[in-house]
């Protein structure tokens, strides 16, 4: 077998029907990838077909104002689809870079013309430009960030918005060092220090009128991971939401080599495993977890091939305070039920920050 089909056949293992109709596809898009690569097409070669497929499509309808909701949902469906193409390009860091950064523009054109109000918000950290899009719920002063973890970054958290708006809270999607164009663009890599960059995300949601002492995150697959240590480590966060996260990671990535080294390549294009398993363990994430004064929800999977169940309850019993909710049937992220996980977590959240108000 040729590596490029081991590599075709990785994507269609990584990318389920629900994970992608989770970051943005049509459902019509996602079936037609999935059946075309199981038919020896490649996988990047047949979503960027698709994303030029929507995009042209998008154009046939008339007006570019705000409002113009065909043609902003044609944009989104392509930018999905180019997302799911760059993802197959880890070994391609240029071809990469050109499709992600079309990929970028591309939603941006939605935003243009959808009908919630966006912002594109630039934060510096260590000379680069980070990037996160800005959802503000009109009179709410309490925002949520959210984050990915090695693959899924910034625009595909785009669906889950709408539930959070539901409870009249705001939301930011960031993209964190050594994802998106931070990485492929910038180089930007994922340090211990990026907890840094999170306390001026915060800084600027103050600046635009956030509540300057509550605020949420969520973080998904590693992404978890990482916001166990932000918030152990920023004070202004008083919720917490990981949705498959663990405290002991590197038990799940040294399972799956190919998942582990595409976070390895968050750290930088030439580290190695052992030194991504060294990197987390000196996260101290079982420490985070214990000291965290926030409260905590750990969303789980039942069927989590990289976050065993007994990784769930150690979480749970180490923070002491808190809620564990899990889908027998889930995959990672929950992927499979993610209009119900958007629920529950949207709800959960809006529950502490109301709770605080009491």
């Amino acid at each position: 077998m040729t590596n490029q089909r081991n590599l075709d056949e990785a994507m269609l293992r990584a990318y389920s029907e629900a994970r992608c109709l989770d970051y943005g596809f049509s459902i019509e898009d996602v079936r037609q990838l999935r059946e075309r690569v199981q038919h020896a097409e490649h996988w990047c070669d047949v979503a960027l077909e698709l994303a030029e497929i929507r995009i042209a499509s998008a154009g046939d309808f008339t007006g570019d104002g705000v409002g113009n909701v065909e043609a902003c949902a044609e944009l989104l469906h392509a930018a999905a689809c180019l997302r799911a193409a760059q993802a197959a390009l880890e070994e391609h860091p240029p071809q990469r870079l050109l499709i992600y950064q079309r990929q970028v523009a591309t939603f941006k054109r939605a935003m243009r013309l959808f009908s919630v109000h966006s912002e594109f918000l630039e934060v510096e950290w260590k000379g680069a430009p980070h990037g996160a899009w800005l959802f503000p719920y009109e009179g709410s002063s309490r925002w949520v960030v959210i984050w990915g973890g090695a693959d899924g970054w910034r625009e595909a958290y785009h669906r889950s918005v709408q539930f959070f708006h539901k409870h009249r809270l705001s939301v930011c999607l960031l993209e964190l060092p050594g994802q998106g164009i931070a990485r492929l663009q910038q180089g930007s890599y994922l340090e211990h220090g990026f907890t840094s960059l999170v306390s001026s995300v915060l800084d600027a949601l103050t600046m635009r009128g956030g509540d300057p002492t509550v605020f949420a995150l969520v973080g998904h697959s590693i992404g978890g991971a990482l916001a166990l240590r932000a918030a152990a480590t920023e004070k202004r966060i008083v919720a917490c939401v990981t949705n498959g996260g663990s405290v002991e990671p590197e038990k799940g990535l040294t399972a799956y080599p190919r998942v582990l080294r595409r976070f390895a390549r968050m750290l930088g294009d030439s580290v190695d495993s052992e030194e991504a398993i060294s990197f987390i363990e000196r996260l101290e994430l079982t420490q985070c977890a214990k000291e965290m004064h926030a409260s905590l929800l750990c969303i789980h999977g039942g069927k989590d091939e990289l976050v065993a169940d007994s990784e769930a309850h150690r979480l749970v019993a180490l923070h002491g305070r808190a809620d564990l909710r899990v889908w027998q049937d889930g995959t990672h992220c929950v992927y499979n039920h993610a209009n119900e996980r958007n629920h529950v977590l949207a709800a959960w959240v809006s529950e502490k920050f109301d709770n605080l108000s009491i």
